[in-house]
């Protein structure tokens, strides 16, 4: 394995993403044995480097490599895990959240908090005064880490999972088979028409797979849209940060 030294760490230039593993075909629950037997052939091969996120998996990826280390001294690999304010419905708890993934990645600190997928429209989020995630990030960061007690997270706000579809030729369907057997509501977003999109799209494909999924689709509307920045377009189209929100928050 080639490592490179990154602020003092040793780290392999090969990491392990936890985005994706292993499920049953039938259940859609995580196959933990064969997510262990992937984590040892990692660590065999010299994989010093693992990265989780909240809402990967549907919040299950934290758990999960947390048993795969579970036999593995802490101080042996380097941790990274993401707050994910580009996926919150509202401002919540930061710390809380923060000691939550804690706890549920069995460590008592990360050697590596990211913040997740920032775009044009999540680094309003990440910037925001209301939400005040990097002042609270800060401050963690400034006296070490927080306290692994789970705190409780506003209950008026939805647990939700994020996925990225990233490409619609060809769809991915794994992605799919997981959410339709996983979720009874989807709120599919694109930055296009939302007409034969993106939305359209996942809806043909769980009525052909009979996936009972309720699902929502957020997008340009197929009529003329005024001239605008981008932010006031995408308030013009119900599809910012607020409208997002609200949709998410309504049922």
């Amino acid at each position: 394995m080639i490592y490179n030294d990154f602020k003092g760490d040793r780290l392999s230039r090969l990491g392990f993403g936890c985005m994706r593993f292993v499920n049953d075909p039938q259940t859609g629950e995580i196959d933990q044995k064969k997510v262990n037997d992937m984590f040892d052939l990692a660590i065999s091969r010299g994989v010093n480097y693992f990265d989780t996120a909240y809402p990967y998996l549907g919040g299950k990826s934290e758990l999960a490599m947390a048993e795969a280390l579970r036999k593995y001294p802490r101080d042996s690999y380097y941790l990274a895990d993401k707050f994910p304010g580009h996926s919150l419905p509202g401002p919540v708890d930061n710390i809380a959240l923060f000691n939550i993934s804690l706890q549920k990645c069995n460590t008592d600190y990360f050697d590596y908090y990211l913040l997740h997928n920032i775009t044009e429209w999540s680094v309003k989020i990440y910037e925001s005064e209301e939400y005040h995630i990097i002042d609270d990030i800060v401050k963690m960061k400034n006296e070490g880490n927080s306290s692994n007690e789970q705190s409780k997270i506003d209950s008026s706000f939805p647990s939700v999972a994020h996925y990225d579809m990233r490409f619609l030729k060809p769809i991915d369907e794994d992605i799919l088979h997981e959410v339709g057997k996983k979720f009874k509501r989807v709120i599919t977003i694109e930055d296009g028409v939302v007409s034969g999109g993106l939305g359209s799209a996942v809806l043909e494909f769980f009525a052909d797979h009979d996936y009972q999924v309720a699902v929502e689709r957020m997008g340009i509307p197929d009529a003329f849209v005024e001239h605008g920045t981008v932010a006031q377009l995408r308030a013009i189209c119900k599809m910012d940060a607020e409208a997002i929100k609200e949709r998410v928050c309504s049922k």
